[in-house]
Formats: C-alpha cells, structure tokens, sequence
C-alpha cells in the first residue's frame, strides 16, 4: 500500500494548513452557539418578568455578537480561499509531475479517457477530504461535545433524550452508501469510454470515412450516452432519497424537540428557560451528529477516487521476480530536457 501513503502525502503536505484552517473556523462556531443560547434564554426570561431595558441590552449585546461573528469569519473564509486556490494548484501540479515520471510505456498505452477523469474529478474529489470532510468531521464532533456537555450540565434528562433521538440520523447514509460508491465508480467509467469514443474518431477520422463508419460510431456513441443517463438517473434517485430522509427527520426531530421540552418543563424536568436554551443547541447537536454520519458515504467515494488515481503514483521496481534489469524506462530515472530552443522557418 505505499502507493496510497505516497499520494496521501501528497495531497496532505499541500492542504494540511487549509484543513486546519477550515477546522478551526467551523469550530469557531461552537462558543457563539453556547453564548447565543445563554443570551437568548436569559432574554425570553427578562421579557417574561417585564424588565424592558434588560431586554433591550441584552438584544444590541446579542446584535454585537452576531456582527463580529460574520466579520470574523468573512475575513478568515478569504483567507483561507486564496491559500486553498494555490494548495489545489499546487496539487495538481505535484500529480502531473508524478504522472509523467511513469515509465513511457505506461504513458504510451494510458487510456485518455480515464487520465481525463483521474486528472478532472478524482483528484478533486480527493482533495475534498481534507478541504471539507475532516474539517467538517472535526466541527462536528467538538460541536457535538460542546453542546452535549452543555445541556447535560443544564438538564441531564434532556441531554440523553436529546442524544438518544439523534443518532436517528444514522439510518440515511447507511442505506445510501452502497449506492453512492457504485454509482460513482460507473459514472466515471463511462465518463472515460465516451472521452476514448471522441479521441478515437479524432485519431480514426480517415478510416470511419473510408469504410463508412459514420452511422456505427453514432450508435457506439449512443449507447454510451444510454447507459450514463441511466447511471445518473439512479444517482438522482439516491440523492433524492437521502434529502427525502433527511427532511422527513429534521422536521421529526424538530417538532419533536420543541413537544418533548414542553412536558419537560410542564412535569418539573427543566425550568423554562432551560428549555429554551435546549431548544436552541438542538438544531446544532442535531446537525453535527448528522454531519458525522453522512460524511461516511462521501468519505467512502474519496476512497474510491484515491483507489483510481493510485496507478500512477505506484513507484514501478527494477525488474520483476529478482531480475537485474528491465526493458522499459524505470519512474526511478526522470527525463529530463535543458538547453531546449526553437526557432520559426523565417529566422
């Protein structure tokens, strides 16, 4: 498996600074949730006690709070897209050079079609990993700490029942990621058959005219688009599914919260204006439990993508079997060309 630490050192060494910036402005989130809850709670019970003027100072404090919020993270989001941009570039870059350091067989008898997608969409989609999965998971998780522990300290009847009907969530990207993985991988597949199909009536163009091949390879071309309509139809028909699900719960646990704080504070659970802040954290517990779970299908995919592109970055070894020498140009020994220079006919 070195080729797969050779690529993840890759991609790791040019996006280990956007990773961690992205992870700490999510996880700068989680305080101003804990101290929008508390403000609010203390806001819904100053108006029910008719203190006017606390309400008043209370909201333009809250107001502050939000403002500097948006700022701050507006600022930190651009910073962090312009170093992602050059990370990205960079990335790509590093690939093509370990493309290209491939012995020239390798290189000879490479499919475009599949080249094309290893360079476009699987290298994306492996960068995501750490541009927005990890971030997100590591988000997630302090977010799901942070507002537990919180509402435990507050009410630990609502914290376990809270956590209880969360993990709900769980049941989407279970039942979906199978069909997320296969569909990916069959996507991309054809994606690479139908670039081969172009680039071969490009190269082939004089022979498809001689033998009247026209209508044959309209055909060819056809089913290929056939089968990729039929491919996104059922990838639509998953996400669909999974948003479906996904809708269906929100809306359950939503309601569900605000019903189930109510007979809490009715029966002497919680006091009111500790459900109030429990009714607020829940959309964050609930989200950053959803977050953890759904990123294990698209986790999933990454794999996949590291698993397509890992051919090229696999170091070939001199000769096979105990043998001394090879017939091909080793990836150990890089051409290289200096002193280059070009001239047009009229100089």
């Amino acid at each position: 498996m070195r080729h797969k630490s050779r690529l993840n050192s890759m991609v790791w060494r040019n996006l280990k600074w956007v990773c961690f910036g992205n992870s700490i402005v999510k996880a700068i989130t989680i305080p101003v949730t804990l101290a929008m809850a508390w403000i609010l709670s203390v806001i819904v019970d100053q108006a029910v006690s008719g203190e006017v003027r606390k309400v008043a100072g209370y909201s333009l404090f809250m107001l502050a709070l939000i403002l500097i919020y948006i700022a701050v993270q507006t600022v930190s989001n651009i910073l962090i897209c312009k170093r992602q941009s050059k990370a990205i570039h960079q990335c790509r870059m590093d690939f093509l050079e370990i493309l290209l350091s491939n012995s020239l067989n390798k290189l000879f008898y490479a499919d475009y079609g599949e080249l094309m997608e290893n360079l476009n969409s699987d290298l994306e989609t492996l960068t995501e990993r750490y541009i927005k999965l990890y971030p997100n998971m590591i988000s997630s998780a302090l977010e799901l700490i942070a507002c537990f522990s919180f509402i435990l300290f507050q009410s630990p009847v609502a914290a376990g029942s809270l956590l209880g009907i969360s993990f709900l969530q769980f049941i989407p990207p279970i039942i979906v990621k199978k069909y997320m993985q296969i569909n990916y991988d069959r996507c991309r597949d054809i994606e690479a058959k139908i670039t081969n199909h172009v680039v071969e009536a490009v190269n082939g163009f004089e022979i498809i005219k001689l033998y009247g091949l026209k209508r044959w390879w309209q055909t060819r071309l056809t089913d290929y688009h056939k089968e990729y309509l039929s491919a996104g139809r059922k990838t639509d028909a998953v996400a669909a599914v999974q948003r479906s699900m996904y809708r269906l719960l929100d809306n359950t646990l939503k309601f569900g919260t605000y019903a189930l704080m109510g007979i809490y504070a009715m029966l002497g659970y919680c006091t009111f204006d500790v459900a109030v802040q429990v009714i607020y954290l829940s959309s964050g517990l609930f989200n950053s439990v959803k977050n953890l779970f759904s990123t294990v299908p698209e986790i999933a995919v990454t794999q996949n993508a590291e698993i397509r592109i890992s051919k090229w970055t696999a170091i070939e070894e001199k000769g096979e079997k105990g043998s001394s020498s090879v017939s091909t140009l080793s990836s150990n020994v890089p051409i290289v060309i200096q002193n280059l220079y070009y001239k047009y006919e009229k100089d």
